[in-house]
């Protein structure tokens, strides 16, 4: 689906309005989206974690969502100072503006409970999921992320840092070097030949 299809309904200025190709017939004549600045309808965020705090430092990942800096560095980037950092509580979400590839608007991501992150199911996490017999190879995005949500239901995106280095180090579209994933002895593709 194209979130910029042309369409007859037009704005104030007489462009055409952004909206969906596939649209509920309630509001295929309705007016399309509007724009609004991000300051608009959001406040920024001014409270500062404190010493202490630094254990749970979350970093922005384009591809991966909020992910503890610890998980997604290898290491405690923050050290014991967390000062510099902003405290987040439920329901904020985090915005870098920065583009990429995969997000040409930047990345906006809700920090809904922590706990409850979700796995990011890129190509090479759905390829993983599927090879390893956690999911059919053809399985959507949201079918990845629910069985991920069903194996760890507390943290579902730890599973997401891993599967991704796996998918993109061993578990390659072709050519798959099963032999050095740490996987390999749980692997149904990995064991199909045995």
């Amino acid at each position: 689906m194209n979130s910029k299809t042309k369409t007859t309904i037009t704005k104030e200025d007489g462009k055409p309005a952004l909206t969906t190709k596939l649209r509920f017939p309630e509001f295929r004549e309705a007016e399309g989206w509007k724009e609004t600045q991000l300051q608009k309808i959001a406040r920024p965020v001014s409270d500062r974690a404190v010493t202490g705090d630094g254990d749970n430092v979350l970093s922005l990942s384009g591809e991966h969502g909020l992910v503890l800096q610890s998980d997604y560095f290898g290491k405690k980037v923050a050290g014991d100072s967390a000062e510099r950092y902003l405290k987040l509580i439920r329901h904020d979400f985090v915005y870098n503006d920065r583009t990429t590839k995969a997000s040409v608007y930047g990345t906006i991501k809700r920090l809904a409970d922590y706990f409850s992150i979700d796995i990011s199911a890129d190509v090479h996490v759905r390829r993983v999921f599927a090879r390893l017999g956690l999911c059919a190879s053809d399985a959507t995005v949201e079918q990845v992320i629910y069985k991920a949500r069903a194996l760890n239901p507390e943290f579902p995106g730890i599973m997401d840092l891993p599967s991704w280095e796996m998918g993109r180090r061993w578990c390659k579209s072709r050519g798959p070097e099963c032999a050095g994933c740490y996987m390999k002895d749980l692997c149904l593709t990995a064991n199909a030949d045995k």
